[in-house]
């Protein structure tokens, strides 16, 4: 059964599509702007030098469902990163790739709070924005119960899970449209 390493994204480590069961068959990679896939069996190279492309300019925000959006905001990974991704075939690859960006965050106002936002929570906050638009009565209970560090958030998880294994398509589309505004075009 496909579905979001949702433990994850709850614990803000990162968004990952899979394949979870073993059974074969292919996971939906996540299509960047210039058609290209991260569907592909090349681990990232982590020791990449500092990307040089110009930071954004303008400014940023946070959405209420949590994804980020303005001029300011985009892109926060180096094409470096990008690469890494697009060598990706498993969503802990991802992960890698995106923690070892080394763009220098983007300073956004939440709710009167200055929080950095580099290229790992961009990807993030794009990625449970999608979870939460599609599956916010479950959403919601789930990050609740992680952010009050209560003993056992099991239930409200699997609630979480079952939503998005009912609307994987709506997530992975959204999740391909929002998490490539995080990496920088070709």
């Amino acid at each position: 059964m496909k579905k979001f390493a949702l433990v994850l994204c709850l614990a803000l480590a990162a968004v990952g599509c899979g394949d979870d069961d073993d059974r074969g068959g292919s996971d939906t990679a996540i299509m960047l702007p210039d058609g290209t896939t991260t569907d592909t069996m090349t681990a990232p190279d982590t020791n990449v030098a500092p990307d040089t492309n110009p930071p954004p300019t303008g400014m940023c925000n946070l959405n209420p469902n949590g994804s980020l959006t303005g001029a300011g905001c985009f892109p926060r990974c180096s094409s470096a990163t990008r690469t890494a991704i697009i060598g990706c075939m498993t969503g802990e690859c991802q992960s890698a790739a995106v923690m070892s960006d080394t763009t220098p965050p983007v300073n956004v106002d939440v709710g009167g709070m200055i929080q950095p936002i580099g290229c790992n929570e961009c990807w993030i906050l794009q990625g449970n924005s999608c979870v939460a638009d599609s599956c916010p009565a479950e959403f919601m209970p789930a990050l609740q119960c992680q952010a009050e560090m209560r003993p056992d958030c099991s239930a409200e998880i699997a609630a979480v899970n079952a939503c998005i294994t009912a609307n994987m398509a709506a997530v992975q589309d959204c999740s391909n449209m929002r998490l490539t505004a995080c990496l920088p075009a070709m």
